[in-house]
């Protein structure tokens, strides 16, 4: 059970999906937006999902309160039945689950174990500092998702290394979570000076965009906005460019660390979870994070200077070195275990 909002969940997923199908096991798949037509076009029989989640932007903030009433109005008794025929369809051993939260409650009362494919495990963190009475009831709602899990996987690197590590909030249950890697990984290739800038929905306005490719451009480097552009494509550019330019979504970090690639982040003012993400990567020495109030000439030309150090490139080629050929593996092990578990009750 994928979530829909952007392509990241869709990617680190399906290697997951891929591995389970060539074990043999049985799949059913099931999302919505771009992701579910992505998985028809792959030929995959998908159950499509209420669009629940959908975080609705003003400017370069995320507007809380329409966010709150949208989503509250789509989980009706016509969504929740959809969701549950997506789980009992197919009477599954086990519901993976990838930022889907309405799928984790309903597969619990249905009594079919869940597992969570998660990097960020407060609710919260996807908002500004709102009203405290809102930021309790998330929190109570996120340790309630880690509770009903029978495991959570989590595809970024074991600490030390871990890069999301600060919207880690493990409840007491840190047993239950399983640091297997980047899932969506992509080899590296000999660097060029081609440039991806890949914003997703993050609000950036045209003119700061303009702003970017301007000074990119006088720096010599040819520049690609993902737009339509297909997911191979994608990943040949960002296994070839020397950085990329982006929102600080989760995959797309892993993605570009696995291949060598620096990052240049932009994120969301005020999503305090891709904040983190850009905060790992700036603190790891893995690339800079700008912020769209200061972002002028000056300080993109400063971003391109230190993504293009050789502390920079020092602090990739540590990452490189850590195995990343079992992950997909490991994670369907631990699947497979809680099906085991489950066979032997």
């Amino acid at each position: 059970m994928v979530n829909g909002l952007g392509l990241g969940h869709l990617y680190r997923s399906l290697p997951l999906i891929e591995e389970l199908i060539r074990r043999k096991h049985e799949v059913s798949i099931s999302s919505f937006g771009k992701s579910y037509e992505i998985l028809i076009s792959k030929g995959y029989m998908v159950h499509e999902l209420p669009a629940i989640g959908e975080l609705i932007t003003k400017e370069e903030e995320i507007d809380v309160n329409k966010s709150l009433i949208e989503n509250m109005k789509r989980i009706k008794p016509s969504a929740l039945k959809k969701i549950t025929t997506a789980i009992t369809k197919n009477k599954p051993e086990v519901l993976i689950v990838d930022g889907y939260i309405p799928g984790i409650f309903i597969s619990k009362m249905l009594g079919v174990p869940v597992i969570s494919i998660i990097n960020c495990t407060r609710l919260s963190y996807v908002f500004k500092q709102i009203n405290g009475l809102i930021e309790f009831g998330s929190d109570a709602v996120s340790k309630t998702i880690v509770d009903l899990s029978s495991l959570l996987i989590v595809p970024d690197y074991e600490p030390p290394f871990t890069i999301t590590r600060r919207n880690l909030e493990f409840f007491g249950s840190e047993h239950k979570f399983h640091f297997v890697g980047p899932l969506d990984i992509i080899k590296p290739k000999k660097k060029n000076n081609e440039v991806l800038i890949t914003m997703g929905g993050s609000g950036l306005q045209n003119s700061e965009m303009n702003k970017i490719k301007e000074v990119l451009q006088k720096n010599g480097y040819k520049v690609h906005n993902s737009g339509m552009i297909e997911k191979s494509e994608i990943n040949d550019l960002i296994s070839r460019a020397p950085f990329i330019i982006t929102h600080g979504g989760h995959t797309s970090i892993m993605s570009c660390v696995t291949c060598k690639t620096a990052l240049i982040l932009i994120p969301l003012k005020d999503y305090t979870e891709r904040v983190n993400n850009c905060l790992g990567v700036t603190e790891k020495g893995l690339g800079v994070s700008l912020d769209t109030e200061f972002l002028d000439e000056k300080t993109i030309q400063l971003a391109i200077e230190t993504v293009n150090s050789n502390k920079c490139k020092e602090n990739l080629e540590i990452y490189s070195k850590i195995d990343t050929s079992k992950n997909v593996t490991h994670a369907c092990d631990l699947i497979e275990q809680v099906i085991l578990k489950n066979r032997k009750k």
